[in-house]
């Protein structure tokens, strides 16, 4: 498991830059910590080397089940479910240039997308969907 203290400076300033970010998500999505995830990849990310992933912890505070999307500057890949009051890990290929967001879909219906951020390859976000969403 990667910690924070294991970052380059780089990646610190821009984990930094995202939490200072946080508080104007569109819908009460935020952005902050650093972590890893063990997975095997699949599907689109599959056979990218480590330095070009970036690595998500959904964390919905939300008793609604998301269905999760990254979107790299208007291209949408599922990520996959995360269950409410549960977290759930993902590893993404980097997109050169592009700015990610992430678009939650309630299954009970509603939804929102967070406003977009910079990354570099292999960076590390925790995107929280908070109770009220």
């Amino acid at each position: 498991m990667t910690n924070a203290t294991m970052f380059h400076p780089r990646a610190l300033l821009r984990i930094l830059g995202v939490v200072a970010l946080s508080a104007a998500l569109a819908g009460g999505a935020s952005a902050c910590a650093a972590l890893s995830s063990g997975e095997p990849r699949t599907g689109w990310d599959a056979g990218s080397s480590d330095e070009q992933i970036v690595e998500l912890k959904i964390t919905n505070q939300n008793f609604k089940d998301a269905r999760i999307y990254a979107l790299w500057d208007g291209e949408r890949r599922r990520l996959g479910m995360v269950n409410g009051n549960t977290s759930q890990e993902f590893r993404v290929q980097w997109r050169p240039g592009a700015t990610l967001r992430i678009e939650v879909d309630f299954v009970a219906g509603g939804g929102f997308v967070s406003s977009g951020v910079s990354t570099w390859p292999g960076e590390a976000f925790e995107f929280v969907i908070p109770a009220h969403a």
